[in-house]
């Protein structure tokens, strides 16, 4: 027997985590999303344009608040609960409601790697694709040899599904693709270690 058609629903904002709050952006977010898309140690594995401008960030932002209007995605930003600093994003985004599919993703800024954000971040949005979304499926790729994108995902539960070549165009080289995919009923959610 098929499944139930999905109706579109809506994630309630602000989502909180142990340590993080993921929101909407904000326009006072520019400076520091331009700052950290500058920084290469960040955008080497993110298919971006080479010289990210404050004006990229505004308009990133407001893309990103009607899409959340919308319903059909949720890019977020994502800032320590106890601080406020902002200190990375994930998102995710509604594909096909017809085939419960949908597409996660996240970044960190460069000087809060290593803390298990976004392992955190990811899996708060999982919860919610698979929870309140019923989705049956969410997809994700990374640029192959991004390790730590790698741990986050097989962490969660996704697989590899293959390998696109020449799939993004950065620094001036084809760089090939790593697919990944996961299922609800694999979905291992994130816990953070004691002490760490």
């Amino acid at each position: 027997m098929p499944p139930e058609p999905v109706r579109l629903r809506r994630i309630r904002l602000p989502l909180r985590t142990a340590r993080l709050l993921l929101r909407a952006p904000r326009p006072s977010d520019a400076r520091v999303l331009a700052k950290a898309f500058s920084n290469r140690e960040i955008t080497r594995t993110l298919p971006l344009w080479p010289r990210y401008t404050l004006a990229d960030a505004r308009q990133f932002i407001a893309r990103a608040r009607k899409g959340i209007a919308s319903g059909e995605r949720y890019p977020l930003h994502c800032t320590l609960s106890d601080t406020g600093e902002l200190v990375g994003g994930a998102g995710l985004e509604v594909r096909s409601l017809r085939d419960r599919r949908g597409h996660l993703g996240y970044w960190v800024e460069r000087e809060h790697w290593g803390h298990g954000y976004a392992s955190e971040a990811a899996s708060r949005l999982c919860e919610e694709a698979f929870g309140t979304l019923r989705l049956h499926r969410l997809e994700t790729g990374i640029v192959e040899g991004n390790a730590r994108s790698r741990a986050v995902l097989t962490r969660l539960g996704f697989r590899s599904e293959g390998f696109d070549r020449d799939q993004w165009l950065i620094d001036g080289e084809y760089r090939r693709g790593e697919r990944f995919g996961l299922l609800a009923d694999e979905f291992h959610p994130y816990r953070k270690p004691p002490g760490s």
